[in-house]
């Protein structure tokens, strides 16, 4: 059975605080799918008060979304549209840079090589962060709440190179959900839901995701073995029957 109670931080959010709060350093949170690393980046911001801006990454991600683009507007005339004009929107890395606030890159095992040259400024400290846009624009020193953040599936000495390692310095491996992710659950649910979003067996571990699909069904049924059975196919009763005893690693 767990041990962590509701209201206790794991070591390993400890350090994400102490990362945040004495360092200006870019941070990459990696662990496994739905165990919580992006939830606890984004509630991190909310406490810090500074806008969040996040990136979800895949293989095909051009540099253009986290960067910006120019996008066509309508130019009206006395009798209606006359053409189109391009004008430049700023992405998700611009809007952090310029007003200040946090940029996420969600999921940095799937980066692709378009985004990563990009990641290599945006990892740059604030003395150095400089680079021109198809503007002609050049963007360098953002305001000091600036924070580059990384979430990884995978551990980044596996996956990273040595440039991108270099500036990611503070890599937090995250291997229990932040105990503020539990408290939408039952409190009896807690140390259960923990242990098994912990479970470092792949095949017995469940993600933050599935419990909260399964509690949705279960609110909506009043049935746990058949929301269970939803969520988790023939595991579902077998989770179900370890979580009424504290534990839900099944």
């Amino acid at each position: 059975m767990s041990d962590l109670k509701f209201g206790e931080i794991p070591q390993c959010w400890q350090l994400f605080d102490a990362a945040l709060t004495y360092s200006t350093a870019p941070i990459v949170l990696w662990g496994p799918a739905g165990i919580g690393k992006t939830y606890g980046i984004l509630a991190a911001a909310r406490q810090h008060a500074v806008p969040c801006y996040k990136l979800q990454l895949t293989e095909e991600t051009s540099a253009d979304e986290p960067r910006g683009r120019f996008t066509p507007r309508p130019v009206e005339g006395p009798n209606g549209s006359i053409g189109t004009v391009l004008d430049w929107q700023d992405g998700p890395l611009l809007q952090a840079l310029r007003g200040g606030g946090w940029v996420l890159w969600d999921d940095l095992h799937r980066i692709g090589p378009d985004v990563t040259g990009l990641l290599y400024l945006a990892a740059e400290s604030r003395e150095s962060l400089s680079f021109v846009l198809p503007t002609g624009e050049r963007v360098h020193a953002p305001p000091k709440n600036y924070r580059c953040l990384a979430t990884s599936n995978v551990d980044p000495t596996e996956q990273l190179d040595e440039a991108l390692l270099s500036r990611f310095v503070l890599r937090v491996h995250i291997n229990a959900p932040h105990p503020s992710a539990l408290g939408c659950y039952p409190e009896t649910w807690r140390g259960g839901i923990a242990e098994s979003v912990s479970c470092t067996d792949a095949t017995r571990r469940t993600t933050l995701r599935e419990w909260m699909t399964f509690s949705e069904i279960v609110a909506g049924t009043g049935q746990m073995d058949l929301s269970a059975t939803l969520v988790w196919g023939a595991r579902g009763k077998d989770i179900v029957a370890a979580l009424k005893i504290g534990t839900a690693a099944a």
